[in-house]
């Protein structure tokens, strides 16, 4: 595996974890809505 490749996956993982963290968040939001 060629470093550039190593750094488009890194770069992919961090993005898949932000979209994972929005989704969570989004989740949390809805949860709380309808708590309320």
């Amino acid at each position: 595996m060629d470093l550039l490749n190593l750094v488009q996956l890194a770069i992919d993982i961090s993005l898949a974890r932000d979209n994972y963290c929005e989704e969570i968040k989004k989740l949390r939001i809805q949860k709380c809505f309808v708590i309320h």
